[in-house]
């Protein structure tokens, strides 16, 4: 064999073989975005249907009365959500690396910052954690 024909042929190979390896991952990064917007679909009307308290108070009354919306009420599909594009992100970044490397790792870097940002700000659990201790304060002074 000509040996540019038989380098063609074996990069081309290697390329084959490095592309199907992530297919795992394209498939889980697929799935996940999905999920996302599914779960966006489901969190509109929740939203629309039991409106956030607008008063300290109002969210630990809801709490004690529904954890589970009072939850969903203070972001945990968005915490779901958050999870989910883990993997978007990554076979986004597998999909896109060959075109700009250093852009789509940037992308990736910043991606994965903005979701490690956004639950150390996060106070959905804290105000759980509040709510259970004001239900179980007997005194004024200690509710405040």
């Amino acid at each position: 064999m000509i040996p540019s024909i038989q380098t063609t042929l074996t990069s081309q190979t290697k390329d084959q073989t490095s592309d199907t390896s992530w297919n795992g991952l394209f498939k889980v990064g697929g799935i996940a975005a999905l999920a996302v917007v599914a779960f966006a679909l489901i969190q509109g009307p929740i939203f629309i249907l039991f409106p956030q308290p607008t008063t300290v108070i109002g969210h630990f009354i809801q709490f004690q009365s529904n954890k589970l919306l009072g939850l969903v009420d203070l972001d945990l599909i968005l915490i779901l959500c958050e999870i989910l594009t883990v993997p978007v992100l990554f076979a986004l970044y597998a999909a896109l690396r060959r075109f700009n490397h250093a852009l789509v790792t940037i992308a990736l870097i910043l991606g994965l910052g903005g979701i490690a940002l956004f639950f150390a700000a996060n106070s959905t659990f804290g105000m759980l954690y509040l709510s259970d201790q004001y239900a179980a304060a007997t005194t004024d002074v200690q509710r405040a």
